[in-house]
């Protein structure tokens, strides 16, 4: 933004988008209802749900009042996570950020304030606090484990964000940042916008690129995982997964090249060292799921843009991929192998 802008002095807002979660909404509700800090404004971006989502948010309404707290409720056509979070930057007033799931909740009272405080007590050149979570709900033991290998230590997590490399993790209500910082990195406030995408990347990396991070090291969030959440959504065809996955990386490859003061050859290496990553992964989740014709798709892939070198077990793989029913086979070898 060309012009100055005044934050208002200690605020926090909260943005929060949210699409038929209104059966889990509450929970996020009360949790920021009973912080500790004083100045805070909650904005919810309603993407077209067709439940009480509604209902459940403008029943808060006389209570955040209350509390002393604003409560804003958006609603817009439904155009996905990234749109929501889009559309709701523009109604933020405060002086720090923190954007959170609609079906996650805080699990302390002072996390705000924990946030804050990390932010508060830093130099300029901080422009961002997060925290740890706990996790409930499905498949949650890898996502524990990973827990045992996050550098807490790390300040400069540009790099890392971009693969997800070396412990980094991405945590939407588990970021705050400083909205002076994010209006000097994401020029009138616009992010890259994709159905399938969410916002942590257009949000994070631009940041990253010219701020440091420090870490509170305290679980003080909690995380749902289930089938229909943003982190964890499950998907029965390989085709619709790839479609989630070409979202990510047009977002990212958006919001790379619209970084302030990054080369645009600077932006092309870091997006492909995140096509990559994506690929790889794709390929696990293949393989995983023993689907041998987008193992064989992914793998041809890999070799005309000569990404990287296959190993002897992928070179399998490819051989098998191509012989008629090798999924059940496989399928059956696995079992016998448990």
């Amino acid at each position: 933004m060309k012009n100055k802008i005044n934050y208002v002095k200690d605020m926090v807002s909260v943005l929060t988008p949210t699409f038929n979660y209104g059966h889990f909404i509450s929970d996020l509700l009360e949790s920021v209802l009973n912080q500790d800090y004083p100045s805070l404004e909650m904005i919810i971006v309603d993407d077209g749900s067709t439940d009480n989502t509604e209902e459940v948010i403008l029943s808060f309404k006389n209570r955040f009042l209350s509390r002393g707290y604003a409560l804003t409720y958006i609603r817009q056509d439904n155009g996905g996570q990234s749109a929501a979070i889009d559309n709701g930057l523009k109604s933020v007033h405060g002086e720090y950020l923190i954007w959170p799931d609609a079906d996650d909740f805080y699990s302390s009272c002072n996390a705000i304030s924990l946030l804050v405080n990390k932010l508060r007590n830093s130099p300029p050149d901080v422009g961002v606090a997060r925290c740890l979570a706990t996790y409930i709900g499905d498949n949650i033991s890898a996502t524990e484990l990973s827990w045992k290998r996050i550098d807490t230590e790390k300040e400069w997590l540009f790099d890392d964000s971009i693969c997800e490399k070396n412990g980094f993790w991405y945590l939407s209500g588990g970021y705050m940042v400083r909205m002076e910082c994010l209006d000097k990195c994401i020029p009138g406030r616009k992010i890259a916008v994709a159905r399938h995408a969410g916002q942590n990347y257009q949000l994070l990396v631009p940041i990253f690129y010219h701020f440091r991070c420090l870490t509170v090291k305290e679980r003080l969030i909690t995380i749902r995982r289930h089938g229909r959440s943003h982190s964890c959504g499950s998907y029965k065809e390989f085709d619709t997964l790839e479609i989630k996955f070409n979202d990510f990386e047009k977002v990212m490859r958006q919001t790379l090249h619209s970084i302030p003061g990054m080369s645009t050859a600077e932006a092309e290496i870091f997006t492909h060292e995140h096509h990559i990553k994506l690929t790889r992964e794709k390929l696990r989740i293949a393989k995983k799921d023993i689907d041998t014709k987008a193992v064989r798709k992914i793998f041809l892939s890999v070799k005309k843009e000569n990404l990287f070198r296959l190993s002897i077990k992928d070179k399998i793989w490819l051989a098998v991929s191509i012989i008629p029913l090798s999924a059940p086979i496989i399928k059956i070898y696995k079992k016998m192998k448990q």
